[in-house]
């Protein structure tokens, strides 16, 4: 009996693939736990997005309920915000694009804007700034992609408040946000 386990004998066999089935179980219902992050939460919570909850959300949880909106549309197996957000309207990409640029310069220095993979979306997120209103924080960050010290892009940031003006873009033009 010993010998059914040894290596090469049918045993051997028999418990790599209870192994393999006991990975394979788990794996699934791991997947079928759900989501149950913070982001994931919001996502579910702000995946349709109606007048009313735009209406209720209080400025300081508008922009997280709508970036959480926008990532509930990316594609879950591919998701590409260059690809999928500039399909929606031009409010949703400007908000977007201008919230990803801020929090990358946030977490990781203006520099981090010359580097992969954050130099991806620079363009589209200067184009966001803009729209948004907040034209000093994109000339800065385009002067800096030229040249000049990353301390402009910062002041800047820190002078504007960009996150402020999407709000007010938000709160401005609520059409270009509901689904």
């Amino acid at each position: 009996m010993s010998e059914f386990f040894q290596y090469g004998q049918p045993g051997h066999y028999l418990l790599l693939v209870l192994l393999l089935l006991c990975l394979g179980g788990l794996m699934l219902l791991h997947r079928r736990r759900g989501r149950t992050g913070r982001a994931e939460k919001l996502q579910n919570r702000y995946a349709v997005m109606t007048q009313e909850l735009l209406d209720e959300l209080p400025d300081e949880k508008l922009i997280n309920a709508v970036i959480a909106n926008l990532m509930a549309k990316l594609d879950e197996t591919r998701p590409d915000p260059l690809v999928t957000l500039p399909q929606l309207s031009r409010g949703r990409c400007a908000v977007y694009f201008s919230w990803m640029l801020v929090k990358e310069i946030e977490h990781n220095g203006a520099k981090a804007l010359k580097k992969k993979p954050a130099n991806r979306f620079v363009d589209i997120g200067v184009e966001g700034l803009q729209t948004v209103g907040a034209t000093a924080s994109a000339q800065a960050i385009v002067k800096f992609l030229e040249g000049e010290a990353a301390e402009s892009v910062t002041n800047a940031l820190a002078a504007e408040q960009p996150l402020s003006l999407c709000r007010d873009y938000i709160r401005a033009n609520p059409e270009e946000f509901i689904d």
